[in-house]
């Protein structure tokens, strides 16, 4: 990658080299399109010209909520605005909620107007009598701009000079968590990230990359577009959707392109192994496979090792599964395994993992107390990492606290929320990931999430740790249970609920109840509240399990009729 210092300079220096890379844009299992990086720069100025002409100046916000079967239209338009200093919003269309998340961004910005998704503007439009939001979604009305108007050519855009440390685009979290927090991400952070990634990865312009996850996800824009695009190699981009109806043609493309580099979250890979099955394809050859980032979400070492060992019959080698963590306010990268190495484990006692233990190593993998975790790699070249208590106090490797991050790659606040921003970074620029670990031999070890750790009786545990233990009965498949810590309103108490994606008959689910009872009793000496069964779990557009839907679900009463029931066929 030249050392240009704005993505606008770097995309224009590409444009106008011989260059004849681009993206193979994956409309079905037969229909692609190839827009080259030149052509994206030359749609990208004649959007630019249609904002500027409908108002819309340097520093002026535009909300992107474009489905992904326009990725291509997405993308001009959102270049548009990097090369006009309009700074882009991406939001994404896949969930219901997000007709309050598209409000509460939009009260979040300053001058902001809003491309929409035509469902979700029927569905404002059908509330806003009733909707406390009522004068809000008047403004939001007001400010809606016509994608198909934008791709008009009427003229050339002009394009505006950026500085580093210029906002380049605001990435809103992808829901895992209640909060919504705007991360602001600058030319001098994604730049920094970008570099880091190919640095850490051994990339190459032999390189070439291929993603499912949305372009409204920090792994989609900037791992898996922006990052080709700037180190000026092939991309290829399948929309969610069609992964999600036909998940095969994730490995069938990377197959047919000869891809080097891809990712999935644990979801996804588990998604692709549903389908495949037991079916066989000759055709493949995966040997072409350099990486995968496996990452989004805790990394499940069963899924990986089923993954790997189902497809090696294709030539994948076990060298290429790259666990990794990242996250929005790193503008993705913060810690990287060495490339050539096979991915590494550590199994230590899951009774040692509060804030500020010194973790113990278990000296057997199938010990009760055991628990086996990924390492996800040394900190990439700009970001430092390091593991604290509750006061801030630095600790040492093999202590397990609250991970904070600290780096040119690390975003330095949250769009129009001081508050928040002095709750998570320090003075100093310290973040606040809200995630828990240690560090061994430099390596960081991702325990859990902050917000999902069950305190009840005084006691600590992951519900992850809880998830998985379940796994090993009958019929309980991997990412199809969730634990969740819930507050008991007439005993004024936490308590422990279950969760199981089940889609059968209420009658057939009553046998797993008390399976899963007596296991964790017998493994954690605690007794379930309640075993409930869902018809789907919430996640967000990246994989992640919304744990908090469902526990605030339960508080609000929403099983209450459920929970008779099963007791009522239970007793009978």
């Amino acid at each position: 990658m030249d050392k240009m210092s704005t993505l606008s300079e770097n995309l224009i220096n590409i444009a106008k080299s011989n260059s004849t890379k681009g993206i193979y844009i994956i409309k079905g299992k037969e229909q692609e399109i190839f827009v080259s990086y030149r052509t994206l720069y030359k749609k990208a100025l004649k959007v630019l010209y249609n904002l500027q002409s409908i108002g819309l100046e340097e520093g002026h916000e535009l909300i992107l909520q474009i489905k992904d079967e326009k990725n291509e239209q997405f993308l001009y338009v959102f270049w548009a605005c990097i090369l006009g200093k309009i700074i882009p919003v991406p939001v994404s269309v896949a969930h219901k909620e997000n007709l309050t998340k598209i409000i509460k961004i939009f009260k979040n910005l300053s001058n902001p107007k809003v491309i929409i998704d035509e469902k979700c503007y029927e569905a404002l439009r059908k509330n806003e009598k009733n909707s406390v939001d009522k004068d809000i979604i008047e403004k939001l009305e007001n400010k809606i701009v016509n994608l198909d108007e934008l791709l008009i050519e009427n003229g050339i855009g002009t394009i505006k000079e950026s500085k580093p440390e210029d906002v380049a685009y605001i990435q809103f979290s992808s829901g895992s968590t209640m909060d919504l927090k705007g991360v602001v991400l600058t030319n001098k952070n994604l730049l920094t990230n970008i570099q880091d990634i190919i640095d850490n990865s051994n990339s190459t312009e032999f390189d070439s990359t291929l993603s499912w996850m949305p372009l409204t996800h920090d792994m989609g824009i900037i791992g898996f577009h922006m990052f080709p695009l700037m180190f000026n190699i092939n991309q290829s981009i399948i929309r969610t959707s069609l992964f999600i109806r036909y998940p095969v043609l994730w490995i069938k493309k990377i197959n047919e392109h000869k891809v080097t580099i891809t990712a999935s979250s644990n979801f996804g890979l588990r998604y692709f192994l549903d389908s495949l099955k037991d079916s066989v394809y000759n055709e493949w050859n995966l040997s072409c496979i350099r990486k995968i980032f496996n990452g989004a979400e805790p990394i499940s070492i069963d899924i990986i090792n089923e993954f790997l060992s189902k497809l090696s019959t294709y030539g994948l080698n076990k060298n290429s599964m790259y666990p990794v963590y990242g996250m929005a306010e790193a503008s993705l990268a913060v810690a990287f395994p060495k490339p050539n190495e096979q991915f590494s484990t550590i199994t230590v006692r899951k009774d040692k993992l509060g804030i500020g233990d010194k973790i113990v190593i278990a000296e057997n993998k199938s010990d009760k107390e055991a628990v086996e975790l990924v390492a996800e790699g040394y900190s990439v070249n700009h970001c430092s990492i390091r593991i604290v208590g509750h006061e801030g106090e630095v600790y040492d490797e093999g202590t397990v606290g609250h991970i904070q991050i600290k780096g040119d790659n690390v975003t330095k606040s949250y769009y129009n929320n001081l508050q928040l921003t002095k709750k998570i970074i320090s003075e100093d620029g310290w973040l606040n990931t809200m995630d828990l670990g240690f560090i061994i031999d430099e390596k960081i070890i991702i325990t859990g999430r902050s917000q999902d750790i069950i305190s009840i009786h005084g006691t600590t545990y992951y519900a992850h740790n809880i998830e998985k233990e379940c796994e090993q009965l009958e019929d309980i498949v991997s990412g199809r249970l969730v634990a969740c810590g819930v507050f008991e309103k007439n005993t004024k108490e936490k308590s422990l609920v279950i969760f199981i994606l089940f889609k059968k008959r209420i009658e057939d689910f009553v046998h797993h109840i008390e399976s899963v009872k007596k296991l964790i009793r017998d493994e954690y000496k605690i007794n379930i509240r309640h075993v409930i069964p869902i018809k789907s779990i919430p996640k967000t557009t990246s994989g992640k399990i919304q744990r908090f839907k469902l526990k605030e679900m339960y508080e609000n009463g929403d099983f209450k009729d459920l929970i008779k029931d099963i007791i009522e066929i239970a007793k009978g």
